[in-house]
């Protein structure tokens, strides 16, 4: 088997039963290191169940995420008005939180109504800013999955997934209990993707983040005070930003 990322040669790591059913077979590369499942067939199954399912994490990462997402581009200067993509938004809980800072945020999610971005989903082809959180370990065919994103040419893409370190066949990021999660990148995996198209690669706080320049150095510490900060100015005025979204809603259904 061809590593789907690398199209490197693969060698046979161990077999698992994913969703009480399928017995899967895992493979690592030999040359990324990258460890995968054999092609994923079962994915019509695993995305068939409604709601959030084993991912019970899902509410508190949003939230957290958006308090280090707003520090993060503050401390940057990025601008506000600049669109933004959240690509695998899930719910879009994140996202709708960002427009509730006044950031131009968009949604998208193949396998998801977006319930709370139904009415914020774009299908251009650039963006200043892709967020892909927990989402590249779902990607059936990472190499072209991830050439997908880099083609809208975003400045920055931000991302998390867990990094595969030599882990056994015990390692829970592999949730076998959702047959969701099916290739596992190593850092050096993700160094050579992102130096492919021209981007650096680093660790901000607790995402990753492709950039075309190099980013500054922040803290943890740092992000988070800011973070802070931010959310006193935002409790003050909390739903300023909705309610403009809602006029302008209201003022496009009337127009047609």
């Amino acid at each position: 088997m061809r590593c789907r990322l690398c199209e490197a040669p693969t060698c046979y790591r161990w077999s698992l039963r994913l969703l009480g059913c399928h017995d899967v077979k895992y493979f690592e590369c030999r040359s990324c290191g990258s460890l995968q499942t054999e092609a994923p067939y079962w994915l019509t199954k695993a995305y068939s169940i409604g709601g959030a399912g084993f991912d019970t994490g899902a509410v508190q990462r949003s939230i957290n995420l958006a308090l280090s997402m707003h520090a993060i581009l503050d401390l940057i200067g990025f601008d506000k008005r600049l669109p933004c993509l959240d690509f695998g938004a899930g719910a879009g809980l994140y996202a709708r939180m960002m427009r509730d800072r006044g950031y131009n945020y968009w949604a998208s999610d193949p396998y998801n109504s977006i319930y709370f971005m139904d009415r914020f989903t774009d299908d251009r082809t650039r963006w200043s800013l892709i967020s892909a959180f927990e989402v590249a370990e779902h990607m059936p065919n990472p190499r072209c999955n991830w050439a997908e994103l880099f083609a809208k040419e975003p400045d920055l893409l931000f991302f998390t997934t867990d990094l595969y370190r030599g882990h056994g066949a015990d390692w829970p990021y592999l949730s076998t209990e959702t047959g969701q999660h099916v290739f596992f990148y190593t850092e050096q995996a993700l160094m050579s993707l992102g130096s492919a198209r021209g981007y650096h690669l680093a660790a901000v706080d607790a995402v990753r983040v492709f950039s075309r320049s190099v980013l500054p150095d922040l803290s943890s510490a740092e992000i988070w005070r800011r973070a802070m900060e931010l959310f006193a100015e935002h409790q003050r005025d909390p739903f300023r930003h909705a309610v403009i979204d809602l006029e302008s809603l209201k003022s496009a259904k009337s127009d047609t």
